[in-house]
């Protein structure tokens, strides 16, 4: 047995991961590369590109998470998330004259009591700073998780890479986009 591990070892180191390039570092960018590097036998490397000079919180404003958004967030080890949520069916409805709106129906209620996760929401700038931090976790030290100012401008597949060119005159190459 000692003799067929020996052999194997050797195998196991040579494979090469694919490196892996994103654009855009908006909820989908953040959580694929969050997703990716949770698994690290996976990639080799994951290069966030944003075309934005920095995060900018003003975009966007609430974001609903239905169960299954929730079950996934949690797969790839984001917990965090269940501290921004808030169950719809405990926020108050106010009309535009500023008073409350009964609840006619219980149904998110039963639906969060019956799987443990219900419909519910978050600022969009809560979740992407909670994805942004996780995914600061995770890369190696020394490494950006996210490029800014990088706006992808050209992108040329070779047979076995992707070359990504940048208008800021930055260049990658990847086995991935």
């Amino acid at each position: 047995i000692l003799y067929l591990i020996m052999l194997i070892k050797p195998a196991a180191a040579s494979v090469k991961y694919p490196s892996i390039g994103i654009a855009g570092a908006g909820i989908g960018g953040l959580t694929a590369a969050n997703a990716l590097l949770h698994k690290p036998y996976l990639v080799d490397r994951v290069s966030l590109y944003e075309q934005a000079p920095h995060f900018i919180p003003t975009a966007g404003a609430g974001f609903g998470l239905s169960p299954n958004g929730q079950i996934c967030l949690s797969s790839i080890g984001i917990d965090g998330y269940r501290s921004l949520v808030h169950p719809f069916d405990r926020v108050k409805r106010m009309t535009k004259e500023g008073t409350s709106v009964k609840q006619e129906s219980n149904v998110c209620q039963q639906l969060r009591e019956r799987h443990g996760f219900g419909v519910a929401g978050c600022l969009r700038v809560d979740l992407v700073d909670l994805l942004a931090d996780h995914l600061d976790q995770q890369q190696p030290q020394n490494s950006t998780p996210v490029h800014y100012s990088h706006t992808l401008s050209r992108i040329t597949s070779h047979q076995d890479k992707v070359e990504l060119e940048f208008a800021n005159g930055h260049e990658d190459v990847v086995d991935l986009v």
